[in-house]
């Protein structure tokens, strides 16, 4: 399965940090001289209940404030509290506070980019050593707009912050989440007990008293299984018709109408850019979902299933990313950077040419502390910050190799990966005569896509190798020798086996986590001075075919991608 992360962000999920503190003010009556501080003289102790309501795409806040004034009235002075300020998260709307008596009231105060200020008036006063009880309650409403809003309610989804009110330094508040039957629920930022269920099914997430309310911040992501609406398109891919099924959430047509649109447009011109054919027989299912069922990323491919899970909030190049894999998914290439490299890369140059502005990922000085051989990134789902380093670094890597190649050149690249050509064709022994091209089995590894890239592109790229993808110890053996050792073997009639080795005199793979594993070269020794074609001349019955004087061998250049004196760790750069 190919995953991508989203970027910036490390689990997908646009999380609200604030914290803000409850006020509470005085409220001095005529004839009284002294105004003393509210907090914490005046506390606010509270029990938070969030009832998720999908069908009406909101979360009822019902907030139950105890208000008590610790002040002690003197022979001189009387002191009560008759208002207080208390803040809520932005976004949050009709807001309406009662009590068992009196006319309380409510009023936005002020507003700011991470909370709101509301003012209380408690309609009647509180006086010293005494407590009063109040209801506030207001709606956090899905408002609609951008993917990654921060409230988002839904019959498939639910993500919205949680927060605790309570006075400053006042301990003893609650928050209690309630979702309805069916809902998978995750702690996405924050920390809360793990969910239960109720006898009717219902889902709770419940902190229990917290000792600071006014640091406690959490944000949930749930999802339950609904109806998909699913459509079907037809996409233009050279000569052939790409069927597709989008799959979207009843109650998400922009993420339908935006999905299809850049499939739509982007297979055919990833196809240009590639140069490889459609070649799947059935539809290409495109599947809306969250973070929790992609893994934590905003988008994973199933080659095997041919489904492409795509979050509800991935962007532009997530998508362009996910429809390049339909050809870099480990059929054509067999490591995890270079499918993700290659894919990166060709999004972002299909973002260029539909004119989509698409954000990629940074290689940053932050991220370069966490450098490491791309041989050695971890298959999904291992440490965040590999992950977060080796995306970035992947694709930096990518626009080096197509820098120096040109598209032109990488296309007959991945027509001889995609034909199973291997590099470095020996010539036939017979100029007039055309034999079938030597072939290679399975998807190519590191040293065959090296081999292949240096073969027909007439470049190198054995110091990029150096720097981004080798582990200390690791030389590229030719990944062709074993099929110059069965053509060899077939023209000649003999097995030219040799082990080919390092200039350290190690066989291939030393110092690598697999077990050296030697390969088949041609008896010459190994040396490091890049693929030629090279021709030596033989005397009669010293191997030569019979009938002949000379013999043409395609010598398979041995790389040594370590130093030779002091092996090093790859530097990463930007």
């Amino acid at each position: 399965m190919r995953r991508v992360r989203t970027s910036p962000l490390r689990r997908s999920v646009l999380v609200l940090l604030a914290a803000v503190v409850a006020l509470g003010l005085v409220a001095a009556p005529p004839g009284v001289a002294e105004v003393r501080a509210a907090t914490p003289d005046l506390t606010l102790v509270s029990n938070a209940r969030y009832d998720v309501e999908p069908e009406e795409k909101r979360v009822r806040v019902t907030v139950d404030i105890v208000a008590t004034n610790r002040l002690r009235n003197t022979a001189t002075r009387r002191y009560y509290f008759d208002r207080a300020f208390l803040a809520v998260p932005p976004g949050a709307s009709e807001f309406k506070l009662t009590s068992e008596s009196g006319s309380p009231g409510v009023r936005v105060s002020e507003s700011r980019p991470g909370y709101q200020i509301l003012a209380l008036t408690f309609g009647r006063r509180i006086n010293a050593g005494r407590s009063a009880r109040f209801r506030l309650t207001f709606n956090l409403a899905d408002a609609g707009g951008e993917a990654t809003r921060t409230i988002r309610v839904g019959t498939a989804l639910a993500a919205f912050p949680v927060w605790a009110y309570a006075s400053e330094d006042t301990p003893g508040s609650t928050a209690t989440v309630v979702f309805p039957k069916g809902f998978r629920v995750k702690v996405e930022a924050g920390k809360m007990p793990e969910p239960t269920v109720d006898g009717a099914g219902r889902t709770i997430v419940a902190t229990g008293k917290l000792d600071d309310p006014l640091s406690f911040f959490a944000y949930l992501v749930a999802d339950r299984e609904t109806e998909y609406a699913e459509s079907e398109v037809t996409a233009r891919i050279g000569a052939a018709e790409a069927a597709l099924k989008i799959r979207s959430w009843p109650d998400d047509p922009e993420w339908k109408t935006r999905v299809t649109d850049l499939f739509g447009r982007g297979l055919p011109a990833l196809h240009q850019l590639i140069g490889l054919p459609w070649d799947r027989d059935e539809p290409l299912v495109v599947q809306e979902a969250v973070s929790r069922t992609t893994g934590g990323f905003a988008g994973v491919f199933d080659p095997r299933e041919g489904q492409i899970e795509v979050a509800y909030y991935a962007d532009d190049f997530v998508i362009l990313h996910e429809a390049a894999h339909v050809w870099f998914n480990g059929r054509l290439l067999a490591d995890r950077w270079a499918n993700e490299a290659l894919a990166s890369n060709y999004a972002e140059q299909a973002g260029e040419e539909l004119g989509v502005p698409v954000t990629v990922a940074e290689l940053t000085d932050e991220l370069k502390k966490a450098a490491f051989p791309l041989n050695a990134w971890a298959p999904a789902g291992g440490d965040p910050t590999s992950d977060d380093y080796a995306y970035a670094a992947s694709i930096v890597l990518a626009r080096e190799i197509a820098d120096r190649a040109g598209n032109d050149r990488l296309r007959r690249v991945w027509r001889a990966a995609a034909d199973g050509e291997a590099a470095y064709q020996p010539p036939p022994v017979d100029p007039a005569s055309s034999g079938a091209p030597e072939r290679s089995d399975g998807p190519l590894d590191w040293r065959g896509l090296l081999d292949l890239l240096e073969d027909r592109t007439g470049e190198e790229y054995v110091d990029l190798w150096r720097e981004w993808v080798t582990r200390e110890g690791e030389s590229a053996c030719s990944a062709t020798g074993r099929s110059l050792v069965s053509a060899t073997t077939r023209r000649f009639g003999r097995r030219a086996a040799g082990s080919c080795r390092s200039r350290s005199g190690k066989p291939c793979g030393h110092g690598t986590s697999r077990r050296p594993r030697p390969c088949w070269g041609m008896p010459w020794a190994c040396s490091s001075a890049g693929p030629r074609w090279r021709r030596r001349r033989t005397r009669r019955g010293s191997g030569s075919p019979p009938g002949s004087r000379q013999s043409s061998r395609a010598r398979p250049a041995h790389r040594q991608l370590t130093p030779k004196r002091t092996p090093r760790r790859p530097r990463s750069r930007s």
